[in-house]
């Protein structure tokens, strides 16, 4: 049966709020006062050190026991500060990280479902987004403090924006198309400073575009997102005396 354009949406609306209750539900009724992992006692941490007006570091108190302490990437961190997890100590994952990150995978499912429409159409869109909102892993990482929940919404975002780039890149749009390999760009920046591993996305996307012919596309995007990670970065050559990208 073919979906028009309307019903698609709001299937997918009903699919993205499924996909929020799924998630909820799981943190609130099943993942509830488990011990947490090294990782989220780190970034749960530096959260609370950036609350504190510490600074990006971990306080002397931070305990560690045997197990090194890594250099994170500083948004999520940020992020779990401005959700307000910074003012206590926790020894379970916070409600508010479940309730925001619930919210954020079922963005999620609405962005993968966005871009299966405008690759594959209407039906394609509709079956993205059920599989998005019911699939485990998907559903259970945003009860743990750990980026992935958010890493993953934001690059979507920023895959998204450069789609919408491309259709705009011709004739009287080409100046919208600019502005959207831009925004892509910022999305895209965001993203590496949540993950560093989404450095590997600005390469391959380079390549796609050039390919297509579309480098100037390609240079506000690259030119952007370096602009985004670019204070990090001195950031760390003072901290470190050395070049550190993220």
């Amino acid at each position: 049966m073919l979906l028009g354009p309307a019903r698609a949406r709001r299937l997918v609306g009903v699919l993205a709020l499924l996909g929020f209750v799924l998630r909820l539900s799981f943190g609130l009724f099943y993942w509830v006062g488990k011990p947490l992992t090294h990782d989220e006692r780190e970034y749960l941490a530096l959260s609370q050190s950036i609350t504190a007006g510490h600074g990006f570091g971990y306080d002397p108190g931070h305990e560690t026991g045997t197990t090194q302490q890594f250099g994170r990437a500083p948004f999520y961190p940020v992020f779990l500060a401005a959700i307000g997890t910074g003012a206590h100590a926790y020894s379970a994952t916070p409600t508010r990280v479940k309730v925001a990150q619930s919210l954020i995978g079922a963005m999620g499912v609405w962005l993968i479902a966005a871009i299966a429409m405008r690759l594959a159409g209407d039906s394609a869109a509709v079956a993205a987004a059920l599989i998005a909102a019911v699939y485990p892993p998907l559903v259970w990482i945003c009860s743990y403090v750990l980026s992935e929940s958010l890493y993953s919404t934001v690059a979507l975002g920023a895959v998204l924006t450069l789609d919408r780039a491309l259709d705009r890149a011709d004739g009287d749009r080409a100046s919208a198309g600019r502005t959207w390999a831009v925004s892509s760009g910022l999305v895209t920046g965001i993203a590496i400073l949540v993950r560093p591993a989404m450095l590997f996305f600005l390469p391959l996307a380079s390549v796609w575009l050039a390919r297509r012919r579309r480098g100037v596309l390609a240079a506000l995007l690259v030119t952007a997102a370096l602009a985004v990670v670019a204070p990090w970065t001195a950031r760390n050559v003072r901290l470190f005396h050395r070049p550190v990208l993220v």
